[in-house]
């Protein structure tokens, strides 16, 4: 069955329903299989997952991102799912399949790799080295671009994850004339940057 897309109470109430039942042991179990062969069914499985906040959840979101194409819009939020609330034995995992879309649009590659840093702030853990580079080559390409909008993008790579390498690449940002209206944004990003880094 299925709701009217203009009936926004009964979609809410319905959401609800799922994600209490997404809580019972075994649930999950039980989801998969009766979904396993409709990938509709499987998306909204996962969407109603990212309010249950516990290891369950984590891994069913981590299983549909590894064999779902995911849109711009909703990779952010899954991620950061997945490497909140899975056990932190298996953030290598998330690290390792997120470093198989560094070739990306780079507003994908920002909002996975904010979402990857979001994550392990909350957790108070670290991100690899080597997702840490790619968010340094990224934010320092985007910094040197000619569009102002991803000019911004870089900009908020680095501020959001203080990204030291990012610091030269936006002084000239912050010092120019060819970005006006991103100079106050540029100064305030150098400014929240400290030496270290990460």
């Amino acid at each position: 069955a299925s709701t009217g897309s203009a009936d926004t109470h009964l979609i809410h109430v319905v959401r609800l329903a799922m994600r209490d039942h997404l809580r019972t042991d075994g649930m999950y179990r039980l989801a998969t299989e009766l979904a396993s062969e409709n990938n509709s069914y499987l998306e909204k499985l996962a969407d109603v997952s990212l309010g249950v906040h516990d290891e369950r959840s984590a891994r069913f979101v981590f299983d549909y991102l590894n064999r779902a194409g995911i849109e711009q819009d909703l990779v952010g939020t899954m991620v950061h799912h997945a490497a909140r609330y899975l056990p932190v034995a298996d953030l290598p995992k998330v690290f390792s399949w997120a470093g198989n879309y560094n070739g990306k649009p780079p507003a994908y590659q920002s909002a996975l790799l904010r979402a990857l840093y979001r994550a392990t702030q909350e957790r108070k853990e670290t991100l690899p080295g080597g997702v840490v580079h790619w968010a340094e080559r990224l934010a320092s390409s985007l910094l040197d671009a000619d569009d102002p909008t991803q000019v911004r993008l870089g900009m908020e790579l680095a501020r959001e994850m203080r990204l030291s390498a990012a610091h030269d690449p936006l002084v000239p940002v912050a010092g120019g004339s060819n970005f006006d209206k991103l100079r106050l944004s540029a100064i305030e990003a150098c400014g929240s940057i400290p030496a270290g880094g990460l």
